[in-house]
């Protein structure tokens, strides 16, 4: 049951006893019986606050239960955000902010809601703003010989990417307001035999915390004004979409690598969990693929779902590559390698060095829901039509301003890989 629902069921039976409490016919209220009615009543009023704020809430979840794996909206919740799908347009808040008109209309309704999420951040107010909670799905475009069918993804979902960690199940933290902390355990709590009359040993727990704090992303596209100035359908996806491949990128190498503006954060930096290859680097075998597993497993950190991160040039060498030579059997095997899935990304690096060796490639094996994805707020998009591309090329500078940090949980959780050669 929804909270609100919880707190509307406590006003119904804090309204029963303020009833209750009412004299009868040709009486009069006690002095007990007025300051109970009174508290009672002062109790209602904070429950129709409460109730407000939790409806509102509950609105906002349920549109973003796709992320964290939430119930879906209620049909009437659904239809109201459905009909603003089909309203609100980037392009014509593009082509507002470059004419330098006002929003109107939705697209000032949902710039409003991006400010209320976005109090506090210094980028706030930029610009026109779009709710994190906002997904805009297109339908694809069916009819007009202008138009050409593509893959279109709703427009907030866009803006929070289809992740390379997300899809191998790392955790997405959104509506963040502030520096946010999240307690965590080094070592957890042992059990030790002790005599009848002894003493129990100290055998707590290590706690620790893990801090996320708001790094602002600004992502840079040129669009061409041509396609800006378009009505159709398909312009409105090819603009989201590339602000979504913006955003995409330099968040998902983030996690993976080293982090907002490289503060060691990405999984490859702060792990501590090296299997080396050798002094100059050298070829990933069979024994130093499973050398990863055994790494992660020795943190008994091998319980939910695991996953290997090769680069695209470590795939193909994965593919040709013998487990033990002159056997049968590739180390790359449609999509598995030792028994779990594997995918392959071009954000892993590939121009490492270790000794004299050089273009030395990553690789990650663990847990990825001990990876977090964190974002503050929506994302603020700015409009610079008055640059020297837009007089001489025709482009329009767009600038999506959206603030994201990344953690790790466990560290141990991860085995990488740093110097494997191809």
């Amino acid at each position: 049951m929804k909270k609100s629902q919880l707190l509307k069921q406590q006003r119904a039976t804090k309204l029963k006893e303020m009833d209750a409490l009412l004299p009868g016919e040709g009486q009069t209220m006690t002095d007990e019986a007025r300051t109970k009615f009174d508290a009672l009543e002062a109790e209602v009023k904070n429950l129709d606050s409460d109730i407000k704020r939790n409806e509102n809430l509950e609105a906002r979840t349920a549109d973003m239960s796709w992320t964290q794996g939430g119930n879906p909206a209620d049909a009437g919740e659904q239809r109201e955000i459905d009909n603003i799908k089909k309203r609100y347009s980037i392009l014509k808040a593009v082509r507002n902010e470059m004419q330098g008109r006002k929003q109107e209309g939705i697209e000032a309704e949902m710039h409003q809601e991006a400010m209320k999420e976005s109090r506090g951040l210094p980028g706030a107010g930029m610009g026109f703003g779009v709710p994190i909670m906002f997904r805009a799905d297109l339908a694809v475009a069916s009819t007009g010989a202008n138009l050409v069918p593509i893959e279109q993804r709703g427009f907030i979902g866009a803006l929070q990417p289809r992740l390379v960690t997300e899809e191998l199940g790392c955790t997405l933290l959104t509506g963040l307001t502030g520096n946010v902390e999240l307690p965590g355990v080094d070592a957890a709590g042992s059990a030790t035999w002790e005599g009848e009359n002894d003493d129990a040993a100290d055998a707590g727990s290590t706690m620790r915390k893990v801090s996320l704090s708001p790094n602002r992303l600004a992502a840079y596209q040129n669009v061409s004004l041509q396609l800006i100035m378009q009505e159709s359908v398909s312009a409105e996806a090819e603009v989201r979409r590339l602000i979504e491949r913006a955003i995409a990128n330099k968040v998902d190498i983030a996690m993976l690598y080293d982090g907002p503006a490289s503060d060691g954060s990405g999984i490859i930096s702060a792990s501590t969990n090296v299997v080396a290859i050798g002094t100059n680097g050298g070829a990933l075998t069979w024994a130093k693929v499973v050398e990863m597993e055994t790494a992660v497993a020795t943190e008994n950190a091998d319980l939910n779902t695991l996953h290997y991160v090769f680069t695209t040039g470590l795939r193909g060498k994965l593919k040709v590559t013998e487990k033990i030579s002159g056997q049968n059997g590739f180390i790359w095997d449609n999509n598995l390698v030792n028994g779990y899935s594997a995918v392959a990304s071009n954000h892993l690096p590939k121009t490492l060095t270790k000794g004299s060796g050089s273009s030395l490639h990553a690789a990650i094996f663990g847990d990825f829901t001990n990876a977090i994805i964190a974002q503050w707020g929506g994302v603020f998009i700015t409009v610079d039509s008055n640059s020297s591309d837009m007089t001489k090329k025709g482009l329009v500078n767009i600038t999506a301003n959206s603030y994201w940090d990344v953690a790790l949980r466990h560290a141990k959780a991860f085995a990488v890989v740093k110097d494997a050669s191809i």
